[in-house]
């Protein structure tokens, strides 16, 4: 199998750790009944198969490397509502801050729509594609772009209005740096937000709001909060590379939710320098 469609190491690793955890592993053993139970190495493979084609579930074929389709999805349904791939990638957030690479002076966020032909739950219609059935991403990230926060609504809901719930996903070590910096971060929003409440709730969590006007031009802001935007839509952008998010498919928020968690996840482990992921597992990602 390519390597493009076998899931990292280091991720597989957190995944064993967390569901092991929580209780919601495939189980063996000397003293088990029946069948034995596909690898968690198989059925990571294939969710991860799934997320970077977007091929149906049922189409995965069985193999030394992948788990069958349907096996799949049942441990991804199950993983999803025990909310395994959102704590997956709340560990990466921490180990990206607790290494000393995020930079947490400036933060952005902003919102990508995606399309939900099969009616998601909390989806609305997308005013970007003719009152169809979608989805709203919100994704708050450091100066550098990489993905801090996650928040999955309906198409229809305002950017302003998601920046509230999207700060309250910040990982704790998050929050603690950002409280132990001298100076106060600045959060970095477009037009979509230049809104009284938005600028309320960034004050709330310790932000100075950089929005821009609603009536000004781009070209105004300096480069450094330009970087910034640009990063994030990179950021927005790049999540959607995953063919799983591109398109939301699934009927439950939570299975959405940890497709955009796991596409986030992959890239702050990419952010992560080669001697935290050999840490992680014996192999690097």
């Amino acid at each position: 199998m390519d390597a493009r469609y076998r899931c990292p190491e280091p991720i597989v690793a957190l995944i064993k750790v967390i569901v092991k955890s929580l209780g919601v592993g495939p189980r063996s053993g000397p003293g088990r009944r029946g069948r034995p139970a596909t690898s968690l190495r198989r059925i990571c493979n294939s969710i991860w198969y799934r997320m970077r084609t977007g091929r149906q579930w049922r189409a995965i074929p069985a193999t030394d490397e992948l788990a069958n389709g349907s096996t799949a999805h049942e441990w991804f349904k199950r993983w999803a509502e025990a909310g395994v791939f959102v704590l997956l990638h709340l560990l990466l957030v921490a180990l990206y801050v607790e290494d000393g690479r995020a930079q947490l002076r400036r933060l952005g966020i902003d919102c990508t729509l995606v399309p939900a032909p099969l009616g998601c739950e909390g989806s609305g219609p997308n005013p970007a594609d003719r009152g169809k059935e979608g989805m709203k991403v919100s994704v708050a990230v450091d100066e550098a772009g990489v993905p801090l926060a996650l928040h999955v609504a309906g198409a229809n809901i305002p950017d302003f209005k998601l920046l509230g719930e999207t700060l309250a996903e910040l990982a704790g070590p998050v929050l603690d740096a950002l409280a132990q910096g001298k100076i106060r971060p600045e959060l970095v929003a477009d037009k979509g937000y230049d809104y009284n409440q938005a600028r309320e709730q960034a004050a709330e969590y310790g932000f100075t709001p950089r929005f821009a006007k609603r009536r000004a031009s781009y070209r105004r802001a300096s480069k450094k909060v330009r970087r910034v935007r640009a990063n994030t839509e990179r950021a927005a952008a790049w999540l959607k590379s995953f063919r799983g998010v591109r398109l939301c498919w699934a009927r439950k928020r939570c299975c959405y939710l940890a497709a955009v968690a796991l596409a986030a996840g992959h890239y702050v482990l990419r952010a992560l320098p080669k001697k935290v992921r050999r840490a992680i597992a014996p192999c690097p990602g």
